[in-house]
């Protein structure tokens, strides 16, 4: 299995209100669809398309939404299995959704992350800092 491609189809970002501290941000994946496609690097290969959207909400002070596709190619026979299993429960096995919710949060992170900024909206998640020792956290160490 293999992702072989990742694009985004769809960005909408804004800036709402002003930052309230009590906010919460939170953010999700879903998987929308999954469809067989045939592209011409993919002869003899199965692939699979997977939409997706992953969300972000700020709050009171703003939202965004990052759609997309993910390209994932096998074994025609393994893809095949793939596609009847999320059509029957809309589930993929473990390593399968391991792998491509993975490659999601990757690229949809970066993108989050220079978007926030650009709409001067909080980072979606903790970035490390470097922080400068003083004599009280010293001695608790």
């Amino acid at each position: 299995m293999a992702i072989v491609g990742f694009n985004f189809t769809k960005i909408n970002v804004e800036r709402t209100g002003k930052l309230d501290p009590k906010d919460k941000i939170a953010n999700s994946i879903n998987l929308l669809e999954i469809q067989e496609e045939k592209l011409p690097f993919s002869e003899g290969k199965g692939l699979l398309k997977l939409d997706f959207q992953f969300d972000i909400t700020y709050g009171k002070v703003g939202k965004m939404s990052l759609n997309g596709v993910v390209l994932l190619m096998d074994e025609p026979n393994k893809t095949k299995e793939i596609l009847e299993s999320w059509n029957k429960d809309r589930k993929l096995e473990q390593k399968v959704s391991t792998e491509v919710f993975n490659t999601i949060l990757f690229k949809c992170n970066i993108k989050a992350l220079q978007l926030a900024d650009d709409l001067n909206l909080p980072a979606h998640f903790r970035i490390p800092l470097i922080r400068i020792k003083t004599e009280e956290t010293s001695k608790k160490e």
